[in-house]
C-alpha cells in the first residue's frame, strides 16, 4: 500500500493484494452491491446508482460520514467496466460532481479518478487499486 498527500491537498493511494478462491465476476458483484458498501467502506453511510447509463456504466452516489469535525462529503461518480484481455479487466471511476443538486451542509468532492485491475490466473486474483481525490473543504491537518 502506498499512500501520498500533495500540496494541493489532493491524495494519493495505490495498493494491490492477492485473493485465492475469488474470481473477477465474484468481486465485482461486491463492488455492485451497493446496499452492503457500508459494511466495508469505512465512514460510507450511503452508496446508490443513481442511473444505470449502459451494463458497464452507472452514476453512482456516495454519501461520506466525516469524524468530527471535518464536515460530511458526498460524491457522484462516473463508472466504466471493460474487459481488457481475456483474464484481464479495469473498472474505472471518476468524479462528475454537477449530475445532481449539491446538498446543503455537505461538501461535493468534485476531483476523484479512481482505477480498479482486475487479473486472474490459477484460482487466484490480483487486484491493483489507485486513486486520486481532492476530498474539497477545510480538513485539519
Amino acid at each position: 500500500m502506498y499512500y501520498q498527500s500533495h500540496s494541493d491537498n489532493t491524495f494519493e493511494v495505490k495498493a494491490q493484494m492477492s485473493v485465492k478462491g475469488v474470481s473477477t465476476n465474484e468481486f465485482l458483484e461486491l463492488l455492485s452491491d451497493t446496499d452492503a458498501a457500508p459494511q466495508w467502506l469505512e465512514n460510507i453511510s450511503q452508496v446508490k446508482v443513481i442511473k444505470h447509463i449502459s451494463p458497464p456504466e452507472n452514476l453512482v452516489y456516495s454519501y461520506f460520514n466525516s469524524p468530527w469535525p471535518v464536515r460530511d462529503r458526498d460524491s457522484i461518480t462516473y463508472s466504466c467496466y471493460s474487459q481488457l484481455t481475456a483474464n484481464k479487466s479495469q473498472l474505472l471511476i471518476s468524479a462528475r460532481p454537477n449530475k445532481q443538486p449539491k446538498n446543503n451542509g455537505v461538501i461535493r468532492i468534485t476531483t476523484l479518478n479512481a482505477r480498479w485491475l482486475l487479473s486472474e490466473d490459477k484460482g487466484r486474483l490480483d487486484i491493483e487499486y489507485q486513486v486520486y481525490a481532492l476530498p474539497d473543504g477545510a480538513i485539519p491537518t
